[in-house]
């Protein structure tokens, strides 16, 4: 993200680009979408290579705030759009 220059104001919601801009700041982010299927196919893998036995052995552990039944995805939706989680949200399929 380029910032140059807040001459339409430095507050973006809650966030203040001033803060940014004056502490050096990168934000990065990145697609898949525009990638080709064998650089998508080739990150899955190194994911997989790295993360896979971390998560296996502990040393990775997701973090989950809530799980729903899928019949309930209404109310799991709604604790996501309140920013109420911290950690995924995970739906539950049972019988």
């Amino acid at each position: 993200m380029a910032v140059i220059g807040t001459l339409g104001g430095a507050d973006v919601g809650a966030f203040n680009l001033r803060t940014l801009m004056s502490k050096r700041l990168l934000i990065a982010g990145a697609g898949l979408r525009s990638m080709d299927t064998a650089r998508k196919i080739a990150l899955t893998r190194a994911f997989s290579e790295f993360a896979l036995p971390r998560f296996a052995d502990g040393r990775l552990v997701p973090m989950v705030d809530s799980v729903f039944d899928w019949r309930d995805v209404g109310d799991a939706h709604l604790r996501m759009e309140s920013n109420a989680n911290i950690g995924k949200i995970v739906l539950r399929v049972t019988g």
